[in-house]
């Protein structure tokens, strides 16, 4: 595993935490779906996640080998 594809599933990995942790914590109980708390938010957090580390390694087999992106390697934006 590259440098450069370890960067790119790292930082999808950190932002669907991320994303997935705000949006249990603070939109599921400021409109009353549910009430999930800290730990569970995280919880929730953390299995999107684990998806999306899988997904990255995964797609590092499918097409460009240092990206985490699914695209065919001659169809990568930016180039």
């Amino acid at each position: 595993m590259s440098m450069e594809l370890f960067t790119d599933i790292a930082e999808r990995v950190c932002a669907t935490f991320a994303i997935g942790f705000l949006t249990a914590w603070l939109a599921a109980d400021a409109i009353n779906l549910a009430d999930l708390g800290l730990v569970r938010s995280a919880g929730l957090a953390g299995l999107a996640a684990a998806g999306s580390l899988l997904k990255g390694i995964l797609a590092s087999r499918v097409g460009d080998h240092d990206s985490a992106a699914m695209l065919p390697a001659d169809a990568q934006p930016g180039e």
